[in-house]
């Protein structure tokens, strides 16, 4: 009988923490060997109080059954390696059932958080486990919707990153969803919204600048401008600094363009501004890159966008927007995103310099 990853650390009807470096141990002890395969440690957080867990499931039969869950530390957090095999998931009869219906389906129950206010500071309970608050992270794998093309192209930049995406077709049913400029795409403001607000995360360019203040009143407003240039753009974002520098040439290659004029609701929303006009420009400090949450979920909006004849630099800095975008929708860093999707953070950071 093939014992559990985590059976020499914790007990799945006791309230036990455990270290990254017992679970790991137990884990590797498996490298190589047949039953491998059938095992996964996968990552999950609370969307309500933040709190990550670490959930192992084994293959059974032609499924996955859930047979441990237990609480972890930031940093525990981290080290864990897989993606959930499939998104719905029963815990093994070995493990107790949920307190209030009886029921198995992981993530799939309202009884956890009826009438109880959780807080990060709670002791682990493992009837968490079928809170409908809490979410399993994905490495990487997400659903990617992509309107159709114009004057950008975020489309190419997602493919160079290796990551697969899907033209936008009317539905919300995604992880990600990018908006080009330019778009012929339509999106319904009370839709776009509602997909925030319960967790997804939509990128829009330039132009598209007309469905953020549809979806989104009150956050930001916009100017056209009608002029091409070059600017150099001062970079705010501290995890974007560390990797791009200071500052950076942007170019505006279409004779109108939306310029952020004012950000009356950003702060509401903790927004921050990643990217601004640099001194001694015109439009000195306004924004050019910015990000705010709405709800569950995040906004991200940049005034350029990729063009046929973008620079390298100019591609990697939407491809490190990309990765923002992917670390707001999982808790990660730009560094954990590159990790994942196997982009070299560093080899980047050199071509900056």
């Amino acid at each position: 009988m093939s014992k559990c990853f985590l059976s020499s650390v914790c007990k799945p009807r006791s309230y036990y923490r455990y270290k990254a470096e017992d679970a790991f141990e137990a884990y590797n002890a498996f490298e190589g060997s047949d039953d491998m395969e059938k095992r996964k440690l996968v990552l999950a957080r609370c969307e309500k109080t933040g709190k990550q867990f670490c959930i192992e499931m084994k293959e059974v039969g032609r499924g996955w059954k859930v047979i441990n869950f237990v609480d972890l530390t930031a940093s525990d957090a981290e080290r864990i390696p897989a993606d959930a095999p499939e998104s719905n998931l029963d815990t093994a009869p070995s493990l107790v059932e949920c307190e209030g219906c009886g029921g198995r389906r992981v993530a799939g129950c309202t009884c956890a958080v009826r009438g109880r206010a959780c807080s990060f500071s709670d002791r682990y309970d493992f009837q968490c486990i079928y809170c409908s608050e809490l979410k399993m992270e994905k490495n990487g794998s997400y659903v990617i919707y992509v309107s159709s093309p114009n004057y950008d192209d975020i489309g190419q930049v997602i493919a160079s990153m290796r990551l697969d995406s899907t033209d936008f077709d009317g539905e919300y049913d995604c992880d990600l969803l990018f908006i080009n400029c330019g778009t012929s795409d339509e999106f319904d403001d009370r839709k776009l919204r509602e997909f925030v607000e319960k967790g997804g995360c939509v990128y829009m360019s330039d132009l598209a600048s007309d469905f953020l203040v549809g979806a989104f009143p009150d956050v930001l407003e916009f100017e056209n401008d009608t002029f091409e240039c070059c600017i150099m753009a001062e970079v705010v974002d501290p995890e974007l600094m560390n990797v791009v520098g200071e500052e950076i040439e942007i170019e505006f290659d279409l004779p109108a363009w939306s310029r952020i004029s004012a950000t009356p609701g950003l702060a509401e929303h903790n927004g921050k501004v990643l990217l601004c006009i640099g001194s001694g420009e015109e439009y000195a400090g306004a924004p050019l890159m910015v990000t705010f949450k709405y709800g569950k979920g995040s906004v991200f909006y940049t005034s350029f966008h990729n063009y046929s004849q973008a620079s390298e630099k100019e591609k990697m800095l939407l491809q490190l927007l990309l990765m923002k975008q992917i670390g707001a929708r999982s808790n990660k860093s730009i560094k954990q995103v590159g990790d994942l999707i196997g982009l070299n953070i560093a080899v980047m950071k050199e071509k900056f310099e």
